[in-house]
């Protein structure tokens, strides 16, 4: 995504060209387009977490016996 920097005169003129509806419209755009942004970082934060919890998990239990399938299923009750 390209980012068209103005400056603040250059800005002023340009707000000052539009109606208050448009500027409404305007801010409430980057409004949403903030949130969705954040609402990604977050994501990709949790989704890290994730990954580095079952890093953790996958160091601590190596050379561990795991569950067989069938005991898993039953556990689970799904069997």
């Amino acid at each position: 995504m390209t980012v068209k920097m103005l400056t603040q005169p250059k800005a002023r003129k340009q707000a000052g060209a539009l109606s208050y509806g448009q500027k409404l419209h305007a801010l409430l755009e980057d409004q949403r387009r903030l949130a969705n942004r954040l609402a990604k970082l977050i994501e990709d934060m949790e989704d890290e977490e994730d990954h580095r919890a079952i890093e953790r998990a996958k160091k601590r239990d190596a050379g561990k016996p795991g569950i067989p399938w069938a005991e898993a299923k039953k556990r689970l009750g799904l069997d």
